[in-house]
C-alpha cells in the first residue's frame, strides 16, 4: 500500500516516516513509534522471501500524520490518512476509529490520485 514511501537502507527505520517533517516527529504517539520498526522488521523478513521492500502502513501513517500538522491536505489524501489510520489502529490497537471517521474502502480515483 505504501509503495511512494520506500526509502534508502542508511536511514533508522523510525526516523523514515518523519525525518523530513522537523519539528512534528515528536508529537507521534509512542506506541505508533514503537510500531514502526516492528512492521519494517516484518516487511524486511517478506522481502527476504522475493516480495517487493516497501514502506509499510505504519509508516505512511506517521507520515500523514505529521504531514497534516504542517498543512492541511487535500480531500483524497486526508481520505487516504483516515483509510490508512483506520486500518492501523484495529490492527496494532485492538480498537476502533470513531465511525464518524473511519474510513473503510477508498474508490479507484482515491487510490490513482495519492499513488500517483
Amino acid at each position: 500500500m505504501a509503495e511512494y514511501l520506500t526509502k534508502g537502507e542508511d536511514i533508522p527505520a523510525i526516523e523514515q516516516a518523519y525525518h523530513c517533517l522537523s519539528r512534528w516527529g515528536d508529537t507521534l504517539p509512542e506506541w505508533l513509534k514503537n510500531t514502526i520498526p516492528l512492521e519494517r522488521l516484518a516487511m524486511n523478513m517478506k522481502a527476504l522471501k522475493g516480495e517487493e521492500r516497501t514502506g509499510t502502513d505504519v509508516e505512511a501513517c506517521a507520515y500523514l500524520m505529521t504531514a497534516s500538522l504542517t498543512q492541511p491536505l487535500g480531500h483524497d489524501w486526508a481520505q487516504f490518512y483516515l483509510f490508512l489510520s483506520t486500518q492501523v489502529v484495529r490492527r496494532n490497537r485492538k480498537t476502533e476509529i470513531p465511525q464518524d471517521i473511519a474510513v473503510e474502502e477508498l474508490s479507484d480515483y482515491t487510490w490513482g490520485s495519492c499513488a500517483g
